[in-house]
This record gives C-alpha cells, sequence and structure tokens, in this order.
C-alpha cells in the first residue's frame, strides 16, 4: 500500500521504505517487468499509506530521507523559552491543557499497533496514562471545562470522525456526542 506517480513511463511507489519504479504501460493499464530500487530510506507514514516523494516528467525526483524520530514535546513558557523537555513521543494532531494547568491530554500514533489513540500526561508526576483502547483511530482530545471529561473524535470503520467524550480518569465507557455524515471533533467547550 503507497500512494504513487506517473512519470517518463514508470510508476513511483514505496515499499519498505524503498522508492520503487516499474514501467507501466498507458495504453494497458498493466504494471511491466519487475519493479527497480530508485532510492532508500523514503518518510513513509502508515496510518497515511503514503511516502514523501514527487516525481516530474523532466527527470527530476524529491523525496524526503526516513532519520530517526528525535523530535520531542517540551514545555515552553510564554515568552518561547523551554522551561523542560516532557516526553519522548509527541501528539499526532492535537494536545490540550486541563484546566488547572497539570495534564495534558494528547493524540499519540503507535507504528507497532498501526493506530492513534488518546493519552495524559501528569505534569507533576511526569507519568503518561492512555485513555483510549479500540482499534480506531482517535484523535484531537479537548478537556471539559471541568476538567473532569475529555472529548476527541474517533473514526470508527474508516468513515467519517465523530464527537465522543470520556471520563479523563478512564472509567467508564466513551459516549458519544455528536454524529453526522461529515467528519468532526470539538474544538472546544
Amino acid at each position: 500500500s503507497s500512494n504513487c506517480q506517473y512519470a517518463n513511463g514508470y510508476l513511483f511507489f514505496v515499499r519498505q521504505s524503498v522508492l520503487l519504479a516499474q514501467k507501466f504501460n498507458l495504453s494497458s493499464f498493466k504494471l511491466e517487468g519487475e519493479a527497480m530500487p530508485v532510492t532508500e530510506n523514503i518518510q513513509y507514514y502508515d496510518v497515511r499509506i503514503s511516502g514523501t516523494f514527487a516525481v516530474s516528467n523532466n527527470d527530476k525526483l524529491i523525496y524526503i530521507e526516513q532519520t530517526q524520530n528525535s523530535e520531542m514535546a517540551v514545555l515552553l513558557d510564554k515568552n518561547g523559552n523551554e522551561i523542560r523537555k516532557l516526553m519522548n513521543n509527541h501528539p499526532w494532531t492535537a494536545a490540550s491543557f486541563s484546566p488547572d494547568g497539570s495534564k495534558i491530554a494528547y493524540d499519540l500514533y503507535d507504528p507497532n499497533e498501526k493506530n492513534i489513540d488518546v493519552w495524559t500526561f501528569d505534569l507533576n508526576r511526569n507519568v503518561s496514562t492512555r485513555l483510549t483502547f479500540k482499534q480506531d483511530p482517535d484523535i484531537a482530545p479537548i478537556w471539559t471545562p471541568d476538567g473532569k471529561q475529555i472529548s476527541y473524535g474517533t473514526n470508527p470503520n474508516n468513515g467519517v470522525y465523530d464527537a465522543y467524550i470520556k471520563n479523563a480518569d478512564g472509567s467508564g465507557d466513551a459516549k458519544l456526542l455528536y454524529k453526522s455524515d461529515f467528519s468532526k471533533v470539538v474544538t472546544d467547550f
């Protein structure tokens, strides 16, 4: 599974972080021959099923090389000065502070499970706790004003994102807040 692009008689795609090119017949819309490696270590996002590359018909190729993930969540003061490093993992799409400022809710992609879940991070104890456990991607967590619940978007059955809410301490089941034919997440209360 990969994004692909066509240029100069070849279809380009990524397999196991290797950019490959394979002859493609525009008349029959069929691949021909074997795929040939072009370059290795292409940045690839499992959740998006896409490698970061582009090809042109004038023999140009651009790509981003995959490197070890050195990104880290960092707490800053209002002037942008680093207070401290928080954790080695970083939010996938969003993070939000609890109303009292003692915790952060964030979404985290796990490459082993190939899923995104909502977690909380306790700033006083330096502890992360997983809040969601289903095999649906859960994104964009937002705390309720009382700090007792967290809303997030989830995508069951690869459909549209619907808004759910769950107790911040992890107890109980998530409850549907809003369902429609269009993707939605809560952005504020």
